[in-house]
Protein backbone atom coordinates (compact mmCIF):
# COMPACT_ATOMS: atom_id res chain seq x y z
CA UNK A 1 0.00 0.00 0.00
CA UNK A 2 1.42 3.59 -0.95
CA UNK A 3 0.70 6.66 0.62
CA UNK A 4 1.39 10.15 -0.90
CA UNK A 5 1.82 12.98 0.98
CA UNK A 6 3.64 16.09 -0.28
CA UNK A 7 7.13 14.95 -1.97
CA UNK A 8 7.25 11.63 -0.15
CA UNK A 9 6.16 8.33 -0.53
CA UNK A 10 5.38 6.46 2.80
CA UNK A 11 5.17 2.62 1.98
CA UNK A 12 3.03 0.35 3.70
CA UNK A 13 6.01 -0.81 6.24
CA UNK A 14 7.12 2.45 7.15
CA UNK A 15 9.67 2.37 4.67
CA UNK A 16 10.18 5.67 2.51
CA UNK A 17 11.09 6.91 -0.75
CA UNK A 18 11.88 10.89 -1.25
CA UNK A 19 11.57 12.45 -4.93
CA UNK A 20 12.58 15.42 -6.22
CA UNK A 21 10.84 16.39 -9.95
CA UNK A 22 13.50 17.06 -12.50
CA UNK A 23 16.39 15.91 -9.65
CA UNK A 24 19.02 13.76 -10.07
CA UNK A 25 20.59 13.32 -6.97
CA UNK A 26 21.00 10.08 -5.29
CA UNK A 27 17.77 9.63 -2.90
CA UNK A 28 20.77 7.38 -0.57
CA UNK A 29 22.20 10.83 0.68
CA UNK A 30 18.88 12.24 2.14
CA UNK A 31 17.77 12.18 5.40
CA UNK A 32 15.01 9.82 5.35
CA UNK A 33 13.30 11.73 8.55
CA UNK A 34 10.70 14.17 6.38
CA UNK A 35 11.41 16.55 9.90
CA UNK A 36 14.64 17.16 9.13
CA UNK A 37 14.26 17.12 5.21
CA UNK A 38 15.67 20.79 3.86
CA UNK A 39 13.09 22.95 1.50
CA UNK A 40 14.52 22.43 -1.75
CA UNK A 41 14.53 25.18 -3.88
CA UNK A 42 13.14 25.09 -7.16
CA UNK A 43 13.83 27.26 -10.16
CA UNK A 44 10.56 28.07 -12.02
CA UNK A 45 10.45 27.26 -15.65
CA UNK A 46 9.76 29.80 -18.61
CA UNK A 47 8.46 29.15 -21.63
CA UNK A 48 9.25 31.67 -24.84
CA UNK A 49 6.92 31.45 -28.17
CA UNK A 50 6.78 33.69 -30.99
CA UNK A 51 4.74 33.90 -34.11
CA UNK A 52 7.23 34.68 -37.66
CA UNK A 53 6.17 38.06 -37.32
CA UNK A 54 6.86 38.35 -33.79
CA UNK A 55 10.39 36.77 -33.42
CA UNK A 56 12.02 40.49 -33.34
CA UNK A 57 9.71 41.75 -30.73
CA UNK A 58 10.48 38.00 -28.15
CA UNK A 59 14.34 38.58 -29.42
CA UNK A 60 14.40 42.35 -27.79
CA UNK A 61 12.38 41.71 -25.23
CA UNK A 62 15.10 38.65 -24.42
CA UNK A 63 18.39 40.71 -24.71
CA UNK A 64 16.40 44.04 -22.56
CA UNK A 65 15.54 41.14 -19.73
CA UNK A 66 18.89 38.71 -20.36
CA UNK A 67 19.60 39.37 -16.34
CA UNK A 68 16.09 38.45 -15.87
CA UNK A 69 15.80 34.93 -17.75
CA UNK A 70 19.07 33.94 -16.78
CA UNK A 71 17.64 33.38 -13.70
CA UNK A 72 15.25 30.75 -14.50
CA UNK A 73 14.90 27.48 -16.38
CA UNK A 74 13.89 28.72 -20.21
CA UNK A 75 11.82 26.88 -22.80
CA UNK A 76 11.34 27.99 -26.23
CA UNK A 77 9.81 26.35 -29.32
CA UNK A 78 12.55 25.40 -32.38
CA UNK A 79 13.09 28.50 -34.03
CA UNK A 80 12.37 31.43 -31.33
CA UNK A 81 14.75 29.38 -28.94
CA UNK A 82 17.60 29.17 -31.20
CA UNK A 83 17.39 33.28 -32.60
CA UNK A 84 17.18 34.17 -28.54
CA UNK A 85 20.23 31.63 -27.92
CA UNK A 86 21.99 33.44 -30.80
CA UNK A 87 21.10 36.87 -29.69
CA UNK A 88 21.48 36.35 -25.69
CA UNK A 89 23.77 33.08 -25.57
CA UNK A 90 21.06 32.36 -22.46
CA UNK A 91 20.89 28.15 -22.45
CA UNK A 92 17.06 27.29 -23.61
CA UNK A 93 16.16 24.29 -23.89
CA UNK A 94 14.14 23.82 -27.05
CA UNK A 95 11.40 22.37 -28.52
CA UNK A 96 10.52 21.52 -31.91
CA UNK A 97 9.05 24.45 -34.08
CA UNK A 98 5.41 25.08 -33.28
CA UNK A 99 4.04 24.32 -36.16
CA UNK A 100 6.25 20.72 -36.47
CA UNK A 101 4.82 20.23 -32.50
CA UNK A 102 6.95 22.15 -30.22
CA UNK A 103 3.39 24.11 -28.94
CA UNK A 104 2.28 20.79 -28.57
CA UNK A 105 5.53 19.68 -26.54
CA UNK A 106 5.40 22.97 -24.51
CA UNK A 107 1.61 22.01 -24.04
CA UNK A 108 2.42 18.84 -22.53
CA UNK A 109 4.67 20.70 -20.04
CA UNK A 110 1.96 22.80 -18.89
CA UNK A 111 -0.30 20.07 -18.87
CA UNK A 112 2.38 18.19 -16.21
CA UNK A 113 2.50 21.14 -14.34
CA UNK A 114 6.31 22.21 -14.98
CA UNK A 115 5.66 25.33 -16.13
CA UNK A 116 5.48 28.57 -14.22
CA UNK A 117 5.14 31.43 -16.56
CA UNK A 118 4.36 31.24 -20.98
CA UNK A 119 5.29 34.49 -22.94
CA UNK A 120 3.86 33.50 -26.27
CA UNK A 121 4.04 36.50 -28.24
CA UNK A 122 1.02 35.86 -30.77
CA UNK A 123 0.35 37.18 -34.21
CA UNK A 124 -3.20 37.46 -34.22
CA UNK A 125 -3.73 39.03 -37.52
CA UNK A 126 -1.79 36.41 -39.63
CA UNK A 127 -3.82 32.66 -39.58
CA UNK A 128 -1.88 30.17 -38.08
CA UNK A 129 -1.79 26.74 -39.67
CA UNK A 130 -0.94 25.13 -36.18
CA UNK A 131 -4.40 27.29 -35.12
CA UNK A 132 -5.76 24.19 -33.01
CA UNK A 133 -2.65 23.78 -31.22
CA UNK A 134 -2.26 27.16 -30.18
CA UNK A 135 -5.90 27.41 -29.16
CA UNK A 136 -5.11 24.50 -26.84
CA UNK A 137 -2.41 25.95 -25.28
CA UNK A 138 -3.87 29.28 -24.26
CA UNK A 139 -7.00 26.93 -22.98
CA UNK A 140 -3.91 25.00 -20.69
CA UNK A 141 -2.89 27.95 -19.26
CA UNK A 142 -6.25 28.90 -17.90
CA UNK A 143 -7.02 25.49 -16.84
CA UNK A 144 -3.78 25.23 -14.95
CA UNK A 145 -3.90 29.00 -13.82
CA UNK A 146 -0.82 29.57 -15.37
CA UNK A 147 0.22 33.54 -16.25
CA UNK A 148 0.46 33.79 -19.75
CA UNK A 149 1.87 36.80 -21.87
CA UNK A 150 0.78 37.26 -25.74
CA UNK A 151 2.11 40.68 -25.84
CA UNK A 152 5.10 42.68 -25.62
CA UNK A 153 3.39 45.23 -22.77
CA UNK A 154 1.81 41.99 -21.00
CA UNK A 155 5.33 40.59 -20.89
CA UNK A 156 7.13 43.41 -19.89
CA UNK A 157 4.83 43.81 -16.67
CA UNK A 158 5.21 40.16 -15.80
CA UNK A 159 9.22 40.68 -16.54
CA UNK A 160 9.60 43.10 -14.75
CA UNK A 161 7.48 41.88 -11.43
CA UNK A 162 10.20 39.10 -11.83
CA UNK A 163 12.81 41.39 -12.07
CA UNK A 164 11.70 43.18 -8.76
CA UNK A 165 10.88 40.02 -6.95
CA UNK A 166 7.11 40.57 -6.49
CA UNK A 167 6.00 38.04 -9.23
CA UNK A 168 3.12 35.77 -7.03
CA UNK A 169 5.14 32.85 -8.06
CA UNK A 170 4.24 31.63 -4.22
CA UNK A 171 1.12 29.73 -5.40
CA UNK A 172 3.47 27.20 -8.11
CA UNK A 173 4.44 24.33 -6.69
CA UNK A 174 7.28 24.20 -9.79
Amino acid sequence: MIFLCGQHITLYKGLELYYNMGSKRDNATRDPNPANAKKEKHVMKIALIAHDKKKEEIIELAKKYKDVLAEYELYATGTTGTLIMGETALPIHRMKSGPLGGDQQIGAMLANGELGLIIFLRDPLTAQPHEPDVSALLRLCDVQKIPLATNVSSATIMLEALKQGTFAASFLSI
